[in-house]
């Protein structure tokens, strides 16, 4: 089996807002530069971040490098254009022998289709 990477870097969210929280808790956010609901900062893997992050654990969203970088390829997968969808129709037996004959006896009088026109 292979070795798994040391987690390097962590990703923590601001979920919840500060306001109502303990003072401690609001210390711990500014320290970790959590300022605003839904702001995300990158940290060092490390024993005081860690601590810090156990103590606010129910406030944010903590995620690994790993973690962090296949959300957002997921999310940019997500958000990517996707290729149109094209129908072709089928004409009925009775339509498609009709205009086959209107087309037969129109001979060159035919409008020139769209690849043909030259615009002026």
């Amino acid at each position: 089996m292979g070795q798994q990477q040391p987690i390097k870097t962590f990703f923590v969210t601001l979920r919840r807002s500060q306001i109502g929280k303990p003072w401690f808790h609001r210390q711990v956010l500014d320290g970790l530069g959590l300022k605003k609901r839904l702001l995300c900062v990158e940290k060092p893997n490390n024993p005081v971040i860690r601590g810090m992050l156990r103590q606010v654990a129910h406030l944010v969203v903590i995620e690994t490098d790993h973690m962090y970088y296949n959300r957002k390829m997921l999310e940019y997968e997500a958000a990517k254009l996707r290729a149109p969808v094209t129908v072709q129709h089928d004409l009925p037996a009775g339509l498609a022998a009709g205009r086959a004959l209107q087309e037969a006896a129109a001979g060159s009088e035919q409008q020139p289709s769209i690849q043909q026109r030259q615009c002026v």
